[in-house]
């Protein structure tokens, strides 16, 4: 039972007169034995490349010799040693004893019977396969000395009994389909002596292609043997059918009419030992094959690193994906270990501290733009504040030597454009280099290669005109790491510090690891660092970042043993007047992660970045023991003292993109991701269409990270009548002003009694005035008695994580972020806000954060039948958006407006709310396409103060009280009494006009004025290189048009 190799053709149709269609099932066998016909092409490729010396038996099935790919030819070297472990074992297990092996390899009976005669003596193989195939195999045996001797098959082959077309002792050929049941029973049950001998079936690549349902009767059916094993090689789904290695293997066998159902029946690792175990199977061993790569007990690291010495090999990423999408299932009837090379295990290396899952994950959205960029991985990249150049790399063809540039175009979609390449073209076309800058403006080039057995030591450094020659390095050097750093001042005559760039790790040769670690200085060229103490391990593929300039980390990579190394290295450069010196320390004994990150810590062709909280960020990759899973592709790494806590981050992706090989960059607060991609074995290629920007969710709606003021505000200045040159804010920081002369008087806000109004219509009118006001004396049901803090921790649960914005005094401002967004159980939050800690949750969806605008119903069910909205606000009811829970300690709520209009219900605590009409805004420092001020209203000691020229109104919020926000009413707020619970109600009030697409948290602006703004941004560039005057002239022409219009 296995993949079917001989290459048989298409069997032929009567005349055109008699000429049947074959049946659906007769199409889909005839495209499984098609699509099966490569793999022994590419099992004959690793036969005469990796074991040239050795008689094998593939060259009879093959006539012509096709050389696959390294990838490929080192996949199939790692299956044909699965499927030889498993016989192998199985075979030394049963020594003494008549047993059975039932199978479809097509050589693998005659090299065990050829190569191990005497642990073959009692052993009898059981060849199984299409009719077809059978008989090609048959007619390819009886033309074949060789085949022939193997098995004692003398004279002519017999015509097939029962389906039994050679019959020999120690060998079965048996013509038979898989479905068919009655027919298989029939054919073992008169081939074997007993069902009491041992009995292992072994299916590589083949049940998958049956019908979900005829494979799980299949496998019920071999555990009735008394002493039975049963193997199965084939590909699984352990992150999913939207994993883009997924997508694209699944994508090539539907089109080749031969889909994996029982992958797509059966994706993860417990379902497929789930049917096992519902088949009646007592023990089920469950390895992928990248996991079986790593394990020394299986494969030793002499023997892997002996693989680069025969082919040399670079193409690490793609072969991890593939091996982590093929998995060794090996189940028994009969509790004996041996067989199976162990359980699906993560092991626990260099001591991480186990910590209880209190590291929540933390949410991030992303926004996907498409954009024009040329395809391309492994490139080498450099960032500015709005530019990020990727240079290099490996394209749709062949290796590049140009450049990509992507331009932020600085809107609340954080677009991006292509743009000209201001970074000259590499001197020649590379992957798998370095660029850095160096600087001064200008870059370091170091390595790179052209194959994995031709690195390059050539190094440049760019200049307006080009790139320029230095000195190369001392040997070749690709897959390493680099970063700039400082040194002091004590090492330059003028006294100022001397940028130079670090240089670790990497590959001089197809199995050679650079051991030094090497600074190069314009000044003084290359220099290789003396190491102080302890050194990390050498490696290739790591991730290394700088900090404070001549300090950082370094993690992961791949080591001389060929596997992954899970540790975590601090470094340090100290100068003294005699020498510069490099010392280290091993910080993987301080990571503290759960079981859930363990097996993701250790990365290949990861990104180390630093966030704008200056924590690392550990970005992409490849891991050690299993496919890298999307809620883990980003880890957040929380740097103190002492220990390292270890958080993964979960992205909403708009579109998933592949993380390897990609541009990563951290600019303005955002992961940039563009390019990147990875050859999925031989199903195709996956290649990331346009670039993503990643950050915390909370910062998703509003968030400006690219800086494009200076291009999209004239309007807002134009008003003001105050034309400012490029490149300078567009509205000075009105704080510096606002408060100048008198300040402004605020007024009471109305209070309407529940007396007062009747009926849902008078609410609707009092909606529609578009003016704030508290409803009093509404029925908002028992959470104002009910929702105490045990009583709120009973509900929600103390330990839930939750997301807070954790301040350091009692004011917050989002654009100047003073505080921090921390994860921690709901219990704890509580605890502490009781005790006046200046924190505060906006709660949301807890499924898709970043995507899904959150409701109380949905997040909170255990809450939500305690509070509710009466008939009298059905127009809000109707027409809600979403209902976030709201609960503050000692902290002030930031100025700022809501787009949809929404009610306030106070539930308990007190609070005061400040709000300005619209018409305010030109005088509250909101800067261009924020939704929140750099102003705050309210002091140190919580006194409000007004600019001048506002209109304030200040609503006092008791528990029951129902305040209502009109949409663009800007506002902010502060406690008064207790602990602050509340339940917000956002609504639309307008029939159209909205922006399309996500607004998660009800702020985004109208569409209108998305639209307007990208249109200024045009109007803007279209003036420029005017001299001033004439620009001046027509802008304010246009910005009075504007006011009038």
């Amino acid at each position: 039972m296995g993949d079917q190799k001989a290459a048989v053709p298409a069997p032929k149709m009567a005349s055109s007169k008699q000429r049947i269609m074959p049946s659906r099932k007769e199409k889909q066998d005839i495209s499984i034995m098609e699509t099966n016909n490569s793999c022994i092409v590419s099992k004959r490729s690793v036969e005469r490349i990796y074991h040239k010396d050795d008689h094998g038996f593939l060259r009879y099935f093959v006539k012509k010799f096709q050389r696959r790919s390294p990838l490929i030819n080192r996949g199939y070297w790692l299956r044909m040693r699965a499927i030889e472990h498993v016989v192998r074992t199985f075979l030394e297990e049963t020594t003494g004893r008549r047993r059975t092996d039932v199978d479809s390899d097509d050589p693998l009976p005659f090299n065990f019977l050829s190569r191990d005669a005497e642990l073959c003596r009692e052993a009898v193989f059981v060849d199984v396969d299409y009719k077809q195939l059978m008989g090609k195999k048959c007619e390819m045996v009886r033309q074949t000395p060789e085949l022939r001797t193997v098995i004692g098959l003398e004279g002519t082959i017999n015509l097939p009994k029962d389906g039994v077309m050679i019959d020999r002792p120690n060998y079965k050929a048996v013509a038979c389909d898989l479905e068919d049941m009655p027919g298989l029973d029939k054919v073992l049950t008169q081939t074997l002596d007993s069902k009491g001998d041992p009995v292992l079936f072994l299916a590589e690549v083949s049940i998958t292609y049956m019908d979900a349902l005829a494979a799980e009767k299949l496998v019920e059916w071999a555990s009735t043997f008394n002493d039975a094993c049963f193997a199965v090689l084939e590909q699984y789904l352990p992150d999913g059918e939207n994993h883009p290695f997924a997508v694209t293997m699944l994508k090539h066998f539907q089109k080749l009419n031969s889909p994996l159902k029982t992958a797509i029946r059966h994706p993860s690792a417990e379902e497929q030992k789930r049917r096992f175990i519902r088949g009646s199977w007592k023990e089920v061993n469950f390895r992928s094959l990248w996991s079986l790569w790593s394990d020394d007990e299986f494969i030793s690291a002499q023997e892997r690193n002996s693989l680069d010495t025969v082919e040399p090999f670079d193409e690490w990423e793609e072969f991890a994906l593939f091996c982590s999408h093929y998995f060794l299932l090996v189940a028994r009837n009969v509790i004996i270990r041996g067989v199976a090379p162990g359980n699906e295990c993560q092991p626990v290396r260099n001591g991480y501290q186990p910590v209880t899952p209190d590291a929540h994950p933390i949410h991030y959205g992303s926004h996907h733009h498409p954009s024009d960029s040329s395809f391309r991985r492994f490139g080498a990249s450099h960032a500015s504040q709005n530019a990020i150049w990727t240079a290099g790399g490996y394209g749709a063809q062949s290796r590049l030597e140009s450049v990509d540039l992507l331009l932020a175009v600085g809107d609340l979609d954080l677009s991006y454009r292509s743009g000209p390449a201001t970074l000259p073209s590499l001197p020649a076309s590379l992957m798998c280099h370095t660029i850095t800058p160096a600087g001064k403006g200008k870059q370091l080039l170091v390595g790179g290669r052209r194959s994995p057995s031709s690195a390059s030591a050539a190094c440049w450094l760019s200049s307006d005109t080009g790139w320029s020659a230095l000195h190369p390095l001392p040997h070749g050097l690709y897959r390493h790491s680099a970063v700039q750093i400082s040194l002091s001042r004590s090492n330059t005559e003028d006294g100022k510090a001397l940028c130079a760039v670090l240089v670790s790790g990497g590959k001089t040769g197809p199995s050679q690891i650079n051991e030094e670690w090497l600074m190069w200085t314009e000044p003084n060229g290359w220099h290789t660092l003396k190491i102080v103490g302890t050194r990390p391990t050498a490696r290739f593929g790591a991730s290394m970042v700088a900090v404070a300039g001549n300090s950082g980390y370094l993690s992961g990579g791949i080591d001389s043993n060929g596997t992954i190394l899970p540790d975590l290295w601090s470094w340090v450069i100290l100068e003294s007047e005699d020498e510069i010196t490099m010392q280290f320390q091993d910080r993987t004994s301080n990571l503290k992660m759960d079981a859930s990150c363990k097996a993701s810590f250790g990365r290949f062709g990861a990104t180390l970045v630093i966030s704008s909280t200056e924590d690392l960020l550990l970005v992409g990759g490849v891991t050690g023991h299993e496919v890298l899973r999307q809620d883990k592709e980003i880890l957040k790494l929380v740097l103190t003292n002492s220990d390292i806590m270890v958080q993964p981050v979960q992205v909403d992706w708009e579109t998933r993109p592949m993380l390897i090989g990609c541009t990563i960059e951290l600019v303005n607060g955002s992961i940039v991701v563009a390019h990147g991609g990875a050859v999925c074995f031989s199903f195709g290629t996956y290649w990331n269409e346009g670039c993503w920007t990643v950050l915390p969710s909370q910062l998703m709606p509003g968030l400006v990270p690219w800086n494009a003021i200076a291009e999209t505000s004239q309007v807002t200045k134009l008003a003001n009548n105050n034309v400012a040159t490029p490149g300078t804010d567009p509205m000075p920081r009105l704080s510096q002003h606002l408060f100048q002369s008198q300040e402004a008087v605020a007024t009471n806000g109305a209070i309407l009694e529940y007396a007062a109004w009747t009926s849902s219509e008078g609410v609707e009118t009092i909606l529609k005035a578009g003016q704030p006001v508290i409803l009093r004396g509404l029925n908002v049901g028992t959470c104002t008695e009910k929702w105490t803090i045990p009583y709120l921790k009973e509900k929600v649960g103390a330990k839930r994580p939750v997301v807070v914005h954790s301040a350091n005094s009692s004011t917050m401002n989002f654009l100047a972020k003073d505080f921090a967004y921390t994860t921690m159980p709901f219990g704890t939050f509580l605890d502490d806000i009781s005790k006046g800690s200046p924190m505060y949750l906006r709660a949301l969806s807890s499924d898709q954060p970043s995507a899904k605008p959150t409701t109380l119903a949905e997040d909170f069910p255990t809450l939500a039948p305690d509070f509710q909205l009466p008939p009298k606000l059905s127009h809000v009811v109707t027409n809600m958006h979403s209902s976030p829970l709201r609960i503050g300690g000692n902290v002030n709520m930031w100025l700022h407006f809501d787009v949809m209009a929404n009610i306030y219900c106070q539930v308990t605590g007190e609070k005061q709310f400040i709000l300005f009409p619209p018409s305010d805004v030109a005088y509250l420092d909101f800067p261009a396409g924020a939704s929140s001020s750099r102003l705050d209203i309210f002091d140190a000691q919580g006194q409000p103060h007004y600019p001048r020229c506002t209109s304030p109104i200040t609503f006092d919020l008791k528990p029951g009280d129902v305040l209502y926000i009109p949409p663009l009413w800007l506002h902010t707020a502060k406690p008064t009494a207790g602990v602050s619970v509340a339940v917000n109600v956002f609504f639309r009030n307008m029939q159209c006009g909205y922006a399309a697409g996500k607004d998660v948290y009800g702020n985004r602006d109208l569409q209108a004025y998305e639209n307007g703004r990208r249109d200024v941004t045009k109007i803007a560039k279209a003036f420029q290189g005017l001299p001033e005057e004439v620009r001046r002239f027509y802008l304010v022409r246009l910005a009075k048009e504007l006011e009038t219009a």
